[in-house]
């Protein structure tokens, strides 16, 4: 059985309480087209949204998504408590909740909210700002704005054009590119693996991470797992918070000055190479500001090299930051990219991050700027700083 419901210059569906699985497309009619294969207890029309409740067997959606232009319509979708699978292509804001049999998602045009699901998986981008919550699995190709994450298991994503917090990561996390600033918090027994943060690096509650380029400053409070090697390059200064019992080898680079509350007296700017305990676990640190060590354990032994005035290397510190900056100016054109091309060429306004700023509004239709934005990713490829398949997610989204 099929229903149809004209809509005039917005388009939302509310879906809730569905025994089967949930197929929702886009389509160029300014009406939204609902096909059942069993019985509704609820399927009506209030405004501009269509509620479709109580739902028994298979449902089908086609909903309105008629951009670019001046009138363009995408459809704003809520989908809760649902027992079987749901495909959900071409909406604009998505909530998802309760869906037992998982989400599958294809280009999300606004933001994304999914919560109490076994897993979701996003490919195309998703235009605006990501919360997932109590989620066991997730994989997101892109994401425009900012990314928060609670209580979930595995997680991977490509690039991230905001800001990314993550509390309670339970077994990985996997980030190629953070084009603001990234806060990790309470996943001790989780792998983190982030390539690159343009912004500010914070972690606590961490133990194993692999290598990561910090274009700001870090903020690191771990516990150092024995066996783990971590290597961090920092644009500006790393303040790291030992704990009580480390069983740490401490390598460090610093252009700045080193000091720590169990190192004695402050010095200028040298190798540092300090052991805790036995030295089970190895942190290798590249500052190109300033390094403070926190916690009252006393090395086993120490050592500190000459000044690095004596053979330039303040001076390729200095240029070391500026690059690292201009990673994370790139990552956030390239979030700003992610956003306008998943909006088409419509007049919006990017989300922006966690702290309230509005980003400046994009075209991807202009030639010249496609362009540049191509040279970027295929620069940002041959680097090292973003993998292949997440380019050509990018170089895909901005050919549209």
């Amino acid at each position: 059985m099929e229903q149809r419901f004209v809509i005039g210059n917005t388009s939302s569906i509310a879906i809730a309480q569905l025994r089967g699985n949930l197929v929702m497309r886009p389509w160029r009619e300014r009406q939204i087209s609902v096909v059942t294969e069993g019985s509704l207890a609820g399927l009506y029309q209030e405004g501009e949204t269509v509620f479709v409740t109580g739902g028994e067997g298979d449902v089908t959606v086609w909903m309105p998504n008629t951009r670019p232009g001046l009138n363009a319509i995408v459809t704003n979708v809520s989908v809760k408590d649902v027992e079987g699978r749901a495909y959900i292509e071409g909406a604009g804001n998505i909530e998802v909740a309760n869906v037992r049999g998982g989400v599958e998602l294809m280009r999300v045009e606004g933001s994304l909210s999914a919560r109490d699901l076994p897993s979701v998986t996003e490919k195309r981008g998703i235009g605006g700002n990501t919360s997932i919550e109590n989620v066991s699995g997730v994989e997101l190709s892109a994401v425009g704005g900012n990314l928060v994450l609670k209580r979930v298991e595995i997680v991977t994503t490509g690039a991230v054009g905001g800001n990314v917090e993550a509390e309670a990561v339970g077994a990985r996390l996997q980030c190629a590119a953070i084009g603001g600033n990234c806060s990790i918090e309470r996943s001790a027994q989780a792998e983190i693996s982030v390539n690159n943060v343009g912004g500010n690096l914070q972690m606590s509650g961490v133990a194993n991470m692999h290598f990561c380029n910090v274009g700001g400053h870090l903020q690191l409070e771990g516990q150092f797992l024995a066996g783990s090697n971590t290597r961090i390059l920092v644009g500006g200064s790393a303040t790291v918070t030992l704990p009580e019992r480390a069983n740490l080898h401490l390598q460090a680079i610093v252009s700045g000055r080193i000091s720590g509350e169990a190192l004695g007296a402050v010095k200028g700017g040298k190798f540092l190479n300090v052991t805790y305990g036995d030295g089970m676990a190895q942190l290798r640190l590249t500052v190109g500001g300033s390094l403070r060590l926190l916690g009252n354990v006393v090395p086993s032994s120490s050592s500190t090299g000459l000044p690095f005035e004596d053979f330039g290397f303040g001076t390729g510190m200095g240029e070391f930051g500026r690059e690292m900056a201009n990673l994370g100016r790139e990552m956030g054109q390239l979030g700003r990219d992610v956003f306008s091309s998943v909006m088409g060429a419509r007049s919006m306004p990017f989300p922006g991050n966690m702290q309230g700023e509005r980003q400046p509004r994009g075209k991807s239709g202009d030639a010249a700027a496609r362009a540049k934005r191509r040279e970027t990713i295929l620069r940002m490829v041959a680097e090292g700083r973003i993998a292949p398949e997440e380019a050509n997610l990018l170089l895909e989204a901005i050919d549209e």
